[in-house]
């Protein structure tokens, strides 16, 4: 039997008997769906579904006519042309739908200028391989509380920007993923509730040899925009190709939780400098930079509970400065080194409670090594908790 043939009715009492993913299963490929329209009200408030180009006009009518609430959808799709993802959009909008997630493939319009105000809408998340066009009507989510843009490199397609008054008023966290141009115009000024902010860079290697120059270029544009980002509590900014911490960051007094994970190396001390005055920190994230040493005045910020140095092998833990530390760290996040080596001498951080060790042997025999290191860990910090993630080349 084609559960396609069956009536709306029949078909929905089939799915009673189904678990929630043979439901989806099913209902994704049936005809049902792209025909009739028919009801899912038997896959709860959460759908995760693609849907074919063929189909789109009825998913939308599907859309329209649903006869149950929809809170959150994680929708695949495609086409060619841009007015398919503004018409699908503008139902999405329309909805009742709370949490997007929008994985489209060509050219996408992000709110067309005849975009209709989302009553329901808090969080959106857009992927796209392929442009992105944004309107000023971006403005109208008035519901929007977060939105994360994440635009592949994969095609020589324009990097998408937008104006800062174009974003809603509502707004509270803002993310960008893969940025390899700056994405910000002059226009208006950002929301004053927006708090959180990722800036996540990536090299586009079709670029070839001018792959690095561009991002360099992108983070240093794009990180000028920061001081013009005053409310900011919580900061991450990962790739960026600078040499130095940006000196724009000394204005972010206000920040509690800073990532300048992964991207070229820090050298020496004054990359520190714009940091020294963020006396709200509670969380710095310094993995993967190529530090050879930590600067004594990331150790005495005041507030200062978690710290990361995983990802920077030549950062020996025996000459960090911790008896010097005036940072009330709790959690602590480092490599170890990867010679038999005693850490009997690693000075005091009393109020540690939390140890993470990256540990990388050379020789299959390092689980004595390791065992040798955890010893004297528990020595020189008794009472921490050592987790340790351990692998050998």
């Amino acid at each position: 039997m084609q559960l396609d043939r069956l009536p709306v009715e029949v078909l929905e009492l089939v799915l009673a008997h189904l678990s929630l993913k043979d439901r989806v299963a099913i209902l994704s490929s049936s005809k049902a769906l792209s025909v009739t329209g028919c009801s899912l009200k038997l896959l709860g408030e959460e759908l995760d579904i693609t849907v074919q180009e063929q189909h789109l006009t009825s998913f939308q009518l599907w859309l329209r006519n649903r006869r149950w609430p929809l809170g959150s959808l994680k929708l695949t799709a495609s086409s060619s042309s841009p007015q398919a993802s503004a018409d699908l959009l503008q139902e999405l909008l329309a909805s009742s739908v709370h949490t997007l997630s929008v994985t489209w493939t060509g050219p996408y319009v992000l709110c067309s200028p005849a975009a209709v105000p989302a009553p329901s809408l808090q969080q959106l998340t857009v992927t796209v391989t392929g442009s992105i066009e944004i309107h000023s009507s971006l403005s109208r989510l008035a519901s929007l509380t977060t939105l994360t843009l994440v635009q592949s490199q994969g095609s020589a397609v324009p990097y998408f920007t937008l104006q800062p008054g174009w974003l809603p008023r509502s707004l509270e966290a803002l993310q960008f993923v893969k940025l390899c141009q700056c994405p910000f115009q002059p226009g208006g000024d950002f929301p004053e509730k927006l708090q959180h902010l990722g800036l996540l860079f990536e090299a586009n290697y079709s670029l070839g040899l001018e792959a690095f120059p561009t991002l360099w270029r992108a983070t240093t544009q794009t990180t000028s925009w920061l001081p013009r980002f005053g409310g900011l509590i919580s900061l991450h900014l990962a790739g960026s190709h600078l040499e130095a911490v940006p000196d724009h960051l000394a204005v972010l007094t206000r920040l509690q939780r800073l990532t300048l994970r992964c991207g070229v190396e820090l050298h020496g001390d004054p990359w520190m400098l714009p940091l020294l005055g963020m006396l709200q920190l509670t969380f710095l994230d310094l993995g993967w930079r190529g530090l050879e040493r930590v600067p004594d005045g990331i150790l005495r910020l005041p507030k200062l509970q978690v710290l990361r140095l995983d990802g920077n092998p030549q950062l020996d833990p025996i000459v960090l400065p911790f008896s010097r530390a005036t940072a009330p760290i709790t959690h602590l996040a480092l490599d170890l080194l990867h010679v038999m080596g005693s850490y009997d001498e690693l000075g005091p951080l009393r109020s540690l409670r939390r140890l993470e060790g990256f540990f990388i042997s050379e020789f299959e025999y390092g689980m004595a090594v390791l065992r040798d290191t955890l010893d004297s860990l528990r020595q020189a910090w008794p009472g921490v908790e050592v987790d340790i993630v351990y692998d050998y080349w």
